[in-house]
């Protein structure tokens, strides 16, 4: 007597309710209920957040470098990604594009080089000769100057300590004021008026 055979399984075409790929028993189909509300996420959400997600994807062109003709694998590709770059990324990037210390003959036929010397921070390979080291916003904004970014014009504040004097002189001139407003509504000046906080 021969074994007796299971019977056959239908196919993954079949349409049939009982295949175990059928629209009704797919392991990814959709529940029958909705447990939320699509559109309820959107009211949540901050009013500014689509203005900044269109910004953060903007797309970037990549430079090419001149002696290889190929942009590098790292170029950010995005805002986002500029926002992204990290130590050494951007290290890897200012040497690959010859920004770099000493400058090199290619270094100033880019349209906008870091300036070789003080500002440049690495050596041709690609490591990191600055005397302290640069913060990471210092080397992300002469990166951003040299992609040809708008807002990294201007020079970021790169002195030790320089933070913690401009909080001291803010606090000093509001501190001034604050005295002047109590010789104004007090007239002694030895205490704080109202409102002078």
């Amino acid at each position: 007597m021969a074994p007796k055979r299971p019977p056959p399984s239908p196919s993954p075409s079949s349409s049939s309710p009982t295949s175990p790929l059928s629209p009704s028993r797919s392991p990814i189909s959709k529940p029958a209920h909705k447990t939320h509300k699509p559109h309820h996420h959107r009211k949540n959400h901050h009013p500014l957040l689509p203005a900044i997600l269109t910004h953060l994807s903007h797309p970037l062109t990549p430079l090419i470098s001149l002696t290889t003709g190929l942009p590098h694998p790292l170029f950010p590709r995005t805002i986002l990604s500029y926002h992204l770059l990290d130590h050494t990324a951007l290290d890897t990037l200012a040497a690959y594009y010859h920004q770099t210390v000493p400058a090199t003959r290619e270094t100033g036929m880019y349209p906008a080089p870091i300036s070789g010397g003080r500002r440049a921070w690495v050596d041709g390979w690609g490591r990191d000769v600055s005397k302290k080291g640069l913060g990471l916003e210092v080397k992300r904004r002469r990166w951003g100057r040299f992609m040809g970014l708008r807002g990294c014009e201007s020079p970021v504040d790169e002195g030790e300590g320089k933070e913690e004097e401009d909080v001291k002189r803010g606090m000093e001139r509001e501190w001034e004021k604050a005295m002047e407003r109590a010789r104004r509504d007090g007239g002694s000046g030895g205490g704080l008026g109202k409102g002078a906080w």
